[in-house]
């Protein structure tokens, strides 16, 4: 039958495999449902995946639902965990490419901190049958996509153990953003944007009641560009967390931006039209950055600090220490040596120099900046 092969992203079929794999067939609240619906038809009718496109995403879609499973029988077996504040975590929102990278895994250096590596993002719970084998699962996938995009390493350089961006914790949700920056599926996009957030951060924030659970002394440090339009959604539902948001030029930021979209869309997409997804990016990031002002408006003072990029860029240990200062957290000289030493251990572009230009991307980065000049005003 045309359209039934492995790779089709159909929805129940998808549901019975994740059952049928885990075992387990309580998923909680059915309004995941509606989200899968749209998330599979947006992959299928927009993104015109290739065939390694399809086998990647069903395999991802396949993941949060059966991590949703077994969430699931974990808060019914082990309720308390959820019933547990988080220890003050420390969240980095701002635009992606304005040095959060940088400062989550230089913040994650600390004693006393704890960090998400990437596979536990990406597989934060171990399967209900076999060997435990997610980190094994995630080294072979990096190896297989540095084989593929051997650029992707100057742009966003990924280590199976390294400190990784915890926005993949909503994916069990099916209400998550990080399904289009892999793929143009833009009426998913759309579609998500003009949804209530409630079961999305609700699922985020008991993945790390269970981090937290693992090591309850430890603060959670975290990145999570993504999570900017939602920082108000954050903060009341995570009422001990403090913030830090980072700030550079939009129109340096969209072109280094559609670079990177570019190597990882043009991973799994048969033919990528930049300049559709160029108009999605910048829609986006517009709606993104107008959330975040009117919601930055309902946290108290000192629950937020602003670093922009060039600052960072300069002095990142004493950037950070000025938001550590401002939040309360402990600050010793012990700190700064090991802030120092970690940043040492990372000099910018280790991994080779991330080159790029408006031009290879029709990018005209005068508009840009005119359009986007009450955020700049406002923040640089």
């Amino acid at each position: 039958m045309i359209g039934l092969t492995p790779s089709a992203l159909i929805p129940e079929r998808l549901i019975k495999t994740a059952i049928k794999k885990s075992g387990l067939s309580d998923f909680g609240d059915e309004g995941f449902r509606e989200g899968l619906q749209i998330l599979c038809d947006s992959l299928t009718q927009d993104a015109d995946l290739s065939l390694i496109g399809r086998l990647f995403l069903r395999e991802r879609i396949l993941s949060a639902l059966t991590t949703r499973l077994s969430l699931r029988k974990l808060e019914l077996e082990q309720p308390e965990i959820f019933e547990r504040p988080l220890n003050s975590p420390l969240i980095i929102l701002g635009l992606p490419r304005t040095g959060t990278t940088m400062l989550h895994r230089l913040a994650s250096s600390t004693t006393g901190s704890r960090h998400l590596t990437t596979w536990e993002v990406m597989f934060p719970l171990p399967p209900e049958n076999g060997p435990d084998n997610r980190r094994r699962k995630i080294e072979e996938r990096l190896r297989r996509t540095n084989i593929a995009a051997p650029s992707l390493a100057t742009k966003h350089f990924v280590s199976v153990d390294d400190a990784e961006e915890c926005v993949f914790l909503m994916e069990p949700s099916l209400m998550s953003p990080t399904f289009w920056t892999v793929a143009n599926c833009d009426s998913y996009l759309h579609w998500l944007l003009d949804q209530e957030t409630s079961q999305s951060v609700a699922t985020y924030k008991k993945l790390l009641q269970l981090f937290q659970s693992q090591t309850p002394n430890k603060r959670l440090i975290l990145k999570a560009p993504a999570l900017t339009p939602y920082i108000g959604e954050l903060a009341s539902e995570i009422p001990s967390a403090n913030f830090i948001q980072t700030h550079r030029k939009p129109e340096e930021v969209f072109v280094s931006l559609t670079s990177l979209f570019c190597t990882l869309k043009g991973l799994v997409t048969e033919d990528l039209n930049v300049s559709e997804m160029n108009q999605t990016t910048e829609s986006l990031v517009l709606e993104s950055l107008e959330r975040n002002q009117k919601q930055r408006e309902t946290i108290r003072e000192g629950r937020i600090v602003d670093i922009r990029y060039t600052d960072l860029l300069e002095d990142p240990v004493s950037e950070l220490k000025r938001a550590y200062k401002t939040f309360g957290f402990d600050w010793s000289e012990e700190s700064q040596k090991e802030l120092v030493e970690a940043h040492n251990r990372r000099p910018q572009h280790a991994h080779g120099r991330h080159i790029y230009s408006a031009e290879t991307y029709d990018l005209n980065t005068d508009e840009i900046a005119d359009k986007f000049a009450f955020y700049s005003d406002r923040y640089l």
